[in-house]
C-alpha cells in the first residue's frame, strides 16, 4: 500500500486482519484459482493473507475486489519468482550432477539394479498372466510400447482389425486386474 510521505502508516489492527481474512478470503482464493488454474493452492492462499494484512494496516473501506487484485497482484509476483528459483534450481542442479561429487555410490547403484531386477521380474510374472497365447504377448508388448492404433495392432499381429480390437480388449481387461491386484498386495 502507499502512503502519503510524512505519515506514518496506521498500527497493526489484528481484529481488523481476522474480520477481512472472514469476510473476503474464501471468494477471493475461489477467485484466484480460477485465474490462476496451474498454479500452487497454497501460493494463492499466502498471496491472500499478505494482501488482507496489507488492507488491516489502513483505515480505508475494503472492498472482495480490491483485496482480489491485490491478491492477485501479490501472486503473480510470487508466481514469478517462484518460476525464477526453480530455473535457478534447474541450472544449478545440473552444474552440481556434472561433478564427481554427486555422482551415485556404490551402494546406491545397487539399490537401483536390484529394484530394475525386481521390477523386470514383477513385469515378466504378470506378462505371463496377461498374455497367455502368443499373440497376446505380441499386441502387451505394443501396448507397452505405448501403442493403441487398432489398425497397427492388426498389422502386427496378422490379425483383423475386429480381431485385434478384440484381443485388446481381453489385455485391458487382465491388465486392470493385475493392476488391482497388486494395489491390494501392497496395501
Amino acid at each position: 500500500m502507499s502512503y502519503l510521505v510524512g505519515m506514518s502508516t496506521p498500527p497493526f489492527d489484528p481484529t481488523r486482519a481476522a474480520e477481512l481474512y472472514r469476510l473476503f478470503a474464501t471468494a477471493v482464493l475461489r477467485r484466484l484459482r480460477v485465474k490462476f488454474p496451474a498454479t500452487d493452492t497454497e501460493l494463492l492462499a499466502d498471496a491472500v493473507v499478505d494482501a488482507v494484512l496489507d488492507f488491516s494496516a489502513t483505515s480505508d473501506e475494503v472492498s472482495e475486489s480490491a483485496v482480489y487484485f491485490a491478491a492477485r497482484y501479490k501472486a503473480l509476483t510470487r508466481n514469478r519468482t517462484d518460476c525464477r528459483r526453480k530455473i535457478r534450481d534447474k541450472k544449478a542442479g545440473i552444474i552440481v550432477t556434472e561433478s564427481a561429487a554427486a555422482a551415485t555410490s556404490v551402494l546406491e547403484e545397487i539399490a537401483i539394479r536390484e529394484q530394475l531386477r525386481q521390477r523386470e521380474a514383477y513385469l515378466a510374472r504378470t506378462s505371463v498372466a496377461i498374455a497367455c497365447t502368443p499373440v497376446e504377448r505380441q499386441l502387451l508388448d505394443l501396448v507397452l510400447a505405448g501403442k493403441t492404433d487398432p489398425a497397427e495392432m492388426a498389422a502386427a499381429a496378422g490379425l483383423s482389425e475386429a480381431d485385434a480390437v478384440r484381443v485388446y480388449a481381453r489385455l485391458r481387461k487382465r491388465i486392470w486386474r493385475e493392476r488391482k491386484l497388486a494395489a491390494t498386495e501392497v496395501t
